[in-house]
């Protein structure tokens, strides 16, 4: 026989538990939040990775003429990933990279890149030091060479993302003609392409997440932060782009003006995408630890409000 009665009990029971949890999940939500700036904060970080980003493809419009790559076939993958009007705007410059070289501009180049990114990295080291709630490492020296190394780091690893994406397939045709393979090299990169960028991107998530605040969270917290991110980062940008292509034809089409304010708006919704999901990880690392907004666990809480109000009783007798 079962029990009527208890099932009642145990699904109320459930209930409850499901209220509590929800209730306080929008407490340390609306807390944190309150105490994060993550607009004005998403503002200083697309700036600066603005900064670092001519640079960047600088280096990579004057190491492109080395490689085996045929131009007028690579122009269509990169119109693939931008709307048609920013396209139209960029290609003369993109045909200027892609078809000349200078080993002096690499240099420049590089060493701009690298200085520009640490910079952004700095900036990106005090905006998630913000969000998590910690200090700033004291050291300025130790700062700057983590903040070089992490952004070395990431332009290797962004960017042979990014070069995978554009110049993939002519380096697998490239390399199955010169080898004679047997197989179809270049079916299994069109397969996996996406799926590799999708793992590629949580890595380099989880690792911005766990190395660059400074605090001592094991690297299972970065995870739920790196997830939303890469599926925000690849969401945002397929909708960006519909958006750009059919609904913000007008701006677009003041020309250089028009793509700058695009690129800006881009990078400032990637920038918040990166900051939210640094925020959704401080959410479940205070919700699975039992802390509140300020990082201080609840027991800790509840027994300074005992002790006031133990104060309060003798200060009343």
């Amino acid at each position: 026989m079962t029990c009527i009665g208890c099932d009642v009990v145990v699904s109320t029971e459930k209930k409850e538990k499901i209220k509590e949890s929800a209730v306080a999940i929008f407490i340390l939500a609306k807390n944190n939040w309150a105490r994060v700036a993550i607009s004005s904060q998403s503002a200083e970080l697309a700036y600066y990775v603005l900064l670092s980003l001519f640079p960047i493809l600088i280096v990579v419009g004057n190491l492109v003429p080395f490689l085996p790559i045929d131009v007028d076939a690579t122009l269509p993958y990169i119109e693939s990933m931008m709307p048609p009007d920013i396209f139209k705007v960029l290609k003369p410059i993109l045909l200027q990279f892609l078809n000349s070289s200078s080993s002096s501009a690499i240099s420049i180049g590089l060493i701009t890149a690298i200085w520009s990114s640490s910079k952004g990295f700095n900036s990106l080291q005090t905006v998630l030091n913000s969000v998590y709630g910690t200090k700033k490492r004291k050291n300025f020296i130790i700062v700057r060479v983590v903040s070089f190394l992490i952004a070395l780091a990431m332009i290797v690893i962004l960017g042979g993302v990014v070069f995978l994406f554009v110049f993939g397939e002519q380096l697998i045709r490239f390399i199955q003609d010169k080898l004679s393979l047997p197989f179809d090299l270049l079916t299994d990169f069109t397969q996996l392409k996406w799926g590799g960028t999708v793992i590629v991107l949580t890595v380099v998530f989880t690792a911005i997440y766990f190395l660059v605040p400074n605090n001592r969270w094991t690297i299972l917290y970065a995870l739920p932060g790196a997830v939303f991110a890469t599926i925000g980062w690849l969401v945002s940008s397929q909708a960006f782009s519909l958006y750009v292509r059919f609904g913000g034809g007008n701006s677009v089409g003041y020309g250089t003006i028009g793509i700058f304010i695009v690129l800006m708006l881009w990078l400032y919704l990637v920038s918040m995408i990166l900051l939210t999901g640094a925020f959704v990880n401080v959410m479940v690392y205070q919700y699975l630890n039992g802390v509140d907004s300020q990082n201080v666990p609840k027991k800790e809480v509840e027994m300074e409000k005992s002790s006031k109000k133990q104060r309060r009783k003798l200060t009343k007798s």
